[in-house]
């Protein structure tokens, strides 16, 4: 079989699809023309590919951009546009509004995005979201000041969690932990800051989680590989380009993923894998979406059996 990845928007969704991931037997083959050229990949100093088509932008005057009420007007904007906003987004939402608004909201607002007016100030991520922006534009009281420092302990204590569950998982033991103190600290580094992102933007969004980023660069980031993972195929990219490869890889296929998710009533996982599999800049990647949009693993494969 020879599979075929055509670019002609001519053709249905269906035709390509099939000429994709099932081709045509080689014996139907008449004549095959091709031109000898090929674009090289750049590399780094040490090795490790480059993510093609990253462009590094200085942002000047950055602080005279209201953050809050852009990231409240951005939100709002997807929503009347019919976009599920994913856990982080409705959180941040309304910690902001209510940071903007002195604590007032409407009970419609909480109650659409999934939130109960008894139980909204209990939600230690919306508080904490609260607390940052009223921080970024005015003084915090010293109980708020008090409030937001014991949230972010608890947020640091979740990470920490996190971590330790999927290190659990490589079967390293507490004997190992020094051997592998360099991949725990990268680890560390890598999670100290980190905040849900979305990968790719449609009405499902695709996103990835602080479980779903552990999950991917503990197994398949070299410098971070600890136990049994170390045996996992590592990417051939540096770590700090790991977000934008997923968002690329994620590109090559986003009619596929739009399609699967707008699909009434589907409740299904979109998956790439085996014959299947993701072609992108020379290597095959095979990955898994839950039914909510969350990214749930990606790594790097070898190619395909024909």
């Amino acid at each position: 079989m020879l599979r075929i990845h055509l670019l002609n928007p001519e053709l249905s969704r269906k035709i390509t699809e099939d000429l994709k991931y099932g081709g045509v037997a080689i014996s139907d083959v008449e004549a095959v023309s091709y031109m000898p050229f090929k674009t090289k990949g750049d590399t780094h100093e040490d090795g490790t590919k480059k993510v093609p088509g990253i462009l590094y932008v200085d942002l000047e005057h950055a602080e005279a951009f209201d953050i809050d009420v852009l990231f409240q007007s951005f939100m709002i904007q997807k929503n009347n546009a019919e976009v599920a906003l994913i856990p982080y987004e409705r959180e941040r939402l309304i910690g902001t509004i209510l940071a903007l608004n002195e604590g007032r909201i409407d009970s419609r607002i909480l109650s659409h995005f999934g939130f109960e007016a008894e139980t909204v100030s209990k939600n230690n991520e919306i508080s904490y979201h609260r607390l940052m922006t009223i921080g970024r534009r005015s003084s915090l009281t010293s109980e708020q000041a008090e409030q937001l420092a014991v949230i972010q302990l608890l947020r640091s204590m979740r990470r920490v969690q996190c971590l330790i569950a999927e290190v659990k998982r490589s079967g390293l033991n507490d004997s190992k932990l020094v051997e592998h103190r360099q991949q725990l600290e990268a680890i560390s580094e890598s999670i100290k800051d980190f905040e849900p992102h979305v990968l790719l933007n449609g009405k499902t969004q695709i996103y990835w989680d602080l479980e779903g980023y552990l999950h991917v660069a503990l197994r398949h980031v070299k410098e971070m590989q600890v136990g049994s993972f170390q045996r996992k195929t590592p990417f051939p990219y540096r770590h700090e380009e790991l977000k934008v490869l997923v968002e690329q890889v994620l590109a090559q296929i986003k009619q596929e993923i739009l399609e699967h998710f707008d699909k009434a009533a589907n409740n299904s996982p979109f998956t790439r894998h085996g014959r299947m599999a993701v072609y992108f800049n020379d290597d095959y990647y095979h990955l898994r979406i839950d039914p909510r949009g969350r990214l749930e693993s990606f790594h790097v494969v070898g190619p395909p059996d024909p």
